[in-house]
């Protein structure tokens, strides 16, 4: 039961010295984890462990009393000077996918996503599939 969010931006170059600590060249989003977390954290919730994965970023995330991740990749043009973002969340763990107050955490980690995306002037063509 992942939630993905894909979007155009040019809010999240690439962090000085990403490059260093990527496992695949190019894939980017470490300014994307680092914005999202600040603004996840604004509303409760706790970004933590960064892991830098072949795909972007990674991280865990406290909602709650639960445990949920978030993976984080941007696709720099730099030709155009754009940025095709990614980000997907998922829930950690059978019972945060189906049971009680895991399933409440997720749904409302859902809606804080939503609101914190919608809300950025600098992000745009928004798409959301998982749901």
């Amino acid at each position: 039961m992942s939630i993905e969010y894909t979007f155009t931006s040019k809010a999240f170059p690439p962090v000085p010295g990403e490059d260093s600590e990527l496992i695949n060249e190019g894939t980017y989003g470490k300014a994307l984890l680092d914005w999202y977390a600040k603004e996840i954290q604004k509303r409760g919730c706790v970004a933590e462990d960064y892991i830098p994965e072949d795909f972007g970023w990674y991280a865990y995330l406290k909602v709650g009393s639960s445990k949920a991740g978030v993976a984080c990749s941007v696709i720099h043009d730099t030709t155009t000077d754009s940025q095709e973002c990614h980000l997907t969340i998922e829930p950690c763990g059978l019972l945060m996918k189906f049971f009680g107050s895991a399933k409440k955490d997720f749904e409302q980690l859902v809606r804080i996503t939503d609101e914190i995306l919608n809300a950025n002037i600098e992000i745009g063509n928004i798409q959301k599939n998982g749901e």
